[in-house]
């Protein structure tokens, strides 16, 4: 049943990719109309190679993912941000079908340039997750475009709203309306559909006037509504609008509310990204839920809260969640307590752009984790204490931070054995690769070295024989030289290594 399930998940990713490449095609509206809108065309020439890219490995990933479930994991961060992009590019699309009819362009425009923004996003998270296909291994066997075709579209056109008459007719009115109208339309307007299931999306809410009109929406009848998507800009409580008993997917952005969000009051979550809320300080468990663990949980997506400080006390109970990203938060100082007990399933970290964060809580991290990402956290420094090296399972690191005082890196009894691919980048002074601190990692087969200027000793020891590619891009000439074939010091050292690139700083 596994494997059936698997095999589904598989198709409806080749069908969303189909679905991309057809949205971007030169031939349909919506390019015409990105240009009207002045897109820029790199951002669609970079979007389309990352599809061909994935297309061209997608094979064999779906082959491995029956055995190695980090291409699983792999495969469903890329599902998942296909999906998004897919919906993205058909609200979009919505635009382009109201634009003949809009009175308002300014509101209009204000939308274009927000979904512009979300779409650059979306490529570069992409382009972010199509990196590893490298490190996983995942060999090309290009065959053309996807020739599975689903529907998996959620375009706001009439011909493809699905519904009973009356509500089919009310959405058309509604969704019309923010175009027709100056004012845009009353979230109280929502009150009408009863029958809403699926996704709801509810962007530039500029127009609540009080608490009354989100009791008019009545959205808390809409049981059926299984992904909520906020986008909003009015001083109104955030738990004023929600408790959806089947809610699984939400996305909140760019939102004045909330200051703290409560993750247990959703039973069924499981995916949480939240976005550009500049007020948001904290994320907490309910004193009167702690005892419920989120189940469900399976992705938490945090990025640009720029005031996030503190998860809750009593960490995340969340035994399910593979992967979790957090990125941009300036003010973060700590991560969940309890790392290590309750995230027990934890796949994948990414952390970047937390700059007072030190260090993680007492215990270390999940030994589950198999991918580990640290990106421009200055004071983030891997040590010892994390437990890096017992755990069993971690098979890629990627640091990249400008660690001010590391010179030489890593330490002895740092890092795992289990290690398949490391990378390090832009650590400014650094100058020795320890290498005793890599030869017991026999299973590393890619190490990668960027953007460290002063690096120019390989000290005593030797890499491990399983390296297959190394490399090292702006080192000091001094290095490059020393690297040299058959005639550099250093020779001795990578000789064994089948591929190879070193370049120096200009």
């Amino acid at each position: 049943m596994v494997f059936v399930v698997e095999a589904i998940i598989s198709a409806l990713l080749s069908a969303s990719l189909q679905v991309l490449f057809d949205r971007i095609s030169p031939r349909t509206n919506l390019i015409e109309f990105f240009h009207r809108h002045k897109f820029d065309e790199i951002l669609f020439k970079n979007l389309e190679t990352t599809l061909l890219q994935v297309n061209a490995v997608l094979s064999d990933a779906e082959e491995k993912q029956i055995t190695n479930l980090s291409v699983r994991q792999w495969i469903d961060e890329l599902k998942d941000a296909a999906y998004h992009t897919v919906d993205l590019l058909d609200e979009i699309h919505s635009l382009a079908l109201a634009e003949s009819q809009a009175s308002n362009s300014s509101a209009l425009n204000r939308v274009v340039q927000k979904s512009k923004s979300k779409l650059e996003k979306m490529t570069e998270k992409l382009e972010n997750i199509v990196k590893h296909k490298d490190v996983l291994g995942l060999k090309e066997s290009f065959s053309g475009k996807p020739s599975l075709r689903l529907q998996l579209t959620s375009l706001v056109d009439e011909t493809e709203v699905y519904g009973r008459g009356t509500d089919k007719k009310k959405i058309m009115d509604f969704l019309l309306s923010v175009s027709n109208s100056t004012r845009g339309s009353s979230i109280s307007e929502l009150g009408g559909l009863l029958l809403l299931r699926g996704k709801l999306t509810i962007l530039e809410l500029q127009n609540v006037r009080n608490v009354e009109d989100t009791e008019n929406a009545k959205l808390k009848d809409k049981e059926n509504v299984e992904e909520l998507e906020f986008n909003w800009s009015s001083n109104l409580q955030f738990d004023d609008f929600i408790d959806y008993p089947a809610l699984q997917t939400l996305h909140i952005e760019s939102c004045n509310y909330p200051t703290n969000f409560t993750l247990n009051l959703f039973s069924k979550l499981k995916f949480l990204q939240i976005q550009d809320c500049r007020y948001l300080r904290f994320l907490e468990i309910s004193e009167e839920l702690h005892h419920q663990e989120l189940s469900f949980f399976q992705m938490l997506e945090i990025s640009e809260c720029p005031n996030m400080e503190l998860f809750s006390g009593r960490g995340l109970p969340a035994p399910n969640l593979t992967t979790f990203s957090i990125s941009n938060c300036n003010n973060l100082r700590s991560m969940p307590e309890q790392m290590h007990m309750l995230l027990s399933s934890l796949q994948t970290l990414n952390i970047s752009g937390c700059p007072r964060l030190v260090s993680f809580p007492d215990g270390g991290l999940p030994p589950s984790l198999q991918i580990l990402t640290i990106k421009n956290c200055v004071n983030l420094t891997p040590q010892i204490a994390w437990g890096l090296r017992n755990m069993a399972s971690l098979t890629c690191l990627a640091i990249e931070c400008a660690y001010a005082n590391v010179t030489s890196f890593p330490d002895e009894g740092l890092l795992p054995a289990s290690l398949t691919f490391l990378q390090i980048s832009e650590f400014p002074v650094l100058k020795t690769l320890n290498l005793s601190g890599l030869q017991h990692i026999t299973l590393l087969k890619d190490l990668q070295i960027h953007s460290c200027n002063q690096l120019q000793i390989l000290s005593d020891g030797s890499l491990p024989s399983s390296l297959s590619s190394l490399t090292i891009a702006g080192c000091s000439l001094q290095l490059k030289d020393w690297c040299k074939r058959d005639r550099g010091i250093y020779w001795d050292k990578i000789s064994h290594i089948p591929t190879q690139s070193i370049t120096a700083t200009n």
